[in-house]
Parts: C-alpha cells; sequence; structure tokens
C-alpha cells in the first residue's frame, strides 16, 4: 500500500509524525507512511494543529483545506488534503532523490529534472530519424 492516494481532487495522505524536532520537514518515506517532522511538542494536540499549517504551506492549500481523519493524538495519522495546488518532493520521486541525495533545492532539482527529459526526449526522436526529410540549405 502507497503512503498517498488519490479520492478526485483529494490527496489522502499516511503520516508518520515526529513531534518536537529541530526543524519542520518532510522526510522520506517509511513502509507505508510519509514521515513529517514539527517543532511543536506533543501537547493537546498542538503538534498536529502545527503539522496542518506546515503542510498548508507546503500542498499550497490553506490549514481549512486539511482534514485530519485519524490521529490527531498519535504520530500515526491520516489526512485528506483538498485540491492541493503543488506537490512537496516526498511525492516527486525523482527531484525528491536529487534533494535528499545531494542537498540541492527543490527548484536547482526540477530544472535538471526537466532538461534531463527534455534530452532524452530529443535523443529519442532522433533516433527515430523523424529530421531525415530536414535540409536546411
Amino acid at each position: 500500500m502507497a503512503f498517498y492516494s488519490w479520492e478526485g481532487d483529494t490527496l489522502v495522505l499516511s503520516i508518520l509524525g515526529t513531534p518536537g524536532a529541530s526543524k519542520d520537514a518532510i522526510g522520506k518515506v517509511r513502509g507505508n507512511q510519509l514521515k513529517v517532522s514539527v517543532t511543536e511538542a506533543p501537547r493537546a494536540g498542538r503538534a498536529t494543529d502545527h503539522m496542518v499549517r506546515f503542510l498548508a504551506g507546503e500542498f499550497g492549500v490553506a490549514p481549512s483545506a486539511i482534514v485530519v481523519v485519524a490521529g490527531r493524538m498519535n504520530v500515526n495519522k491520516r489526512l485528506r488534503i483538498k485540491a492541493p495546488t503543488r506537490l512537496p518532493a516526498g511525492i516527486e520521486p525523482i527531484i525528491a532523490w536529487l534533494v535528499d541525495q545531494h542537498g540541492w533545492p527543490r527548484k536547482r532539482a526540477a530544472m535538471v529534472t526537466v532538461t534531463a527529459v527534455w534530452l532524452v526526449g530529443v535523443a529519442s526522436m532522433l533516433s527515430f530519424n523523424v529530421l531525415r526529410d530536414v535540409h536546411p540549405l
């Protein structure tokens, strides 16, 4: 089972929360859960509220667009995110790998990925000799 699924335009996430961390961060996938660390201490659901606000920024939605379906007072959570406008690196595997392995900023990793895909596409197109009838001079 994957750590996420789509139900129409709603993203459903399985989260392994880590409260009291040194920084807010989306980590790696652990089994069928995405690890999310937050700085807030685990008191009376404050860490979960903080996580919702943090994830709202990461997914480009208002905090009200995120519903905690299960695990409000637990490290194992199930969240529903209505119509996210962007996806963090943890959900984009190639970009996530570049960010994690090389410490690159997300923008650089995305540009390298796009460039590599474009170059492979051009090489693939040329391998089929699609320009055989083009005579520029």
